[in-house]
């Protein structure tokens, strides 16, 4: 048996090769997640990295714009109520909630191979208000299929699992791996007000009571005593992970 996977299905076929090499003939692990860390500041330093091979503009404007928005949700007044309404969101949703679903527009483009559109979209609107530049990033949004819904943890605490595709992999992030995506050290691509470390902790506690015990997953699967063999590791050039 030959097991494929890519992302976190790359970690599980990795880590199944080298559980149990007896029952398999090789590995192939995409984008495969190996390491559990919790300050995954590289995921976002990627973005940038990725957004600059098309100009040094996409970034710059992604950054402001993110600015702009971290700013208005701020401001509890008529432009945070604007910014929430042009998304489609719930006024009441947490704002950093709202940040981590407004930084994965810009970060599902990238890791599913849109930048190139991604950064002529930023191109045309770079110089247009933030309404405008909201409701093109709105269109960029569905065609990613990233919600705003998705994101807030009023429905993450819904138990019924069928409605909330995104809880167990919240949960497992939350309690065993972390890959927590903070700013950027030099070059942050999303809010550093609203997705610093502290709001993972908070969040993870506040939707299912817990913390991250990430030391016990280390010493599992991290590979740092043994590595399968027959694996083969692929990464995409653009992917942040």
């Amino acid at each position: 048996m030959i097991v494929i996977g890519g992302s976190y299905p790359g970690a599980l076929s990795a880590w199944f090769r080298e559980k149990y090499p007896h029952l398999t003939v090789a590995s192939w692990a995409s984008s495969g997640v190996v390491y559990p860390i919790a300050d995954l500041w590289k995921f976002d330093e990627q973005i940038y990295t990725a957004t600059s091979k098309s100009s040094k503009e996409c970034p710059a404007t992604i950054q402001t714009i993110t600015k702009n928005v971290e700013d208005a949700l701020s401001d509890p007044g008529q432009l945070r109520n604007e910014v929430m309404k042009t998304a489609g969101a719930d006024p009441g949703m947490d704002n950093g909630d709202f940040a981590f679903y407004f930084a994965d527009i810009f970060v599902e483009s990238v890791q599913y191979g849109s930048r190139t559109q991604l950064c002529k979209l930023m191109s045309e609107i770079k110089d247009k208000d933030l309404s405008e530049q909201l409701h093109a990033i709105k269109s960029q949004a569905d065609k990613s299929g990233v919600a705003p819904s998705d994101y807030d943890r009023k429905a993450l605490k819904n138990t019924t699992i069928i409605d909330n595709p995104g809880r167990p992999w919240t949960y497992q992030y939350c309690t065993e791996f972390g890959f927590w995506q903070v700013p950027s050290h030099e070059h942050p691509m999303r809010s550093t007000k609203f997705l610093n470390t502290e709001y993972w902790t908070s969040m993870c506690k506040d939707i299912f009571g817990t913390t991250l015990h990430i030391n016990r997953t280390i010493d599992m699967f991290s590979f740092h005593k043994v590595a399968p063999t027959h694996t083969i590791f692929t990464n995409g050039a653009d992917d942040p992970w």
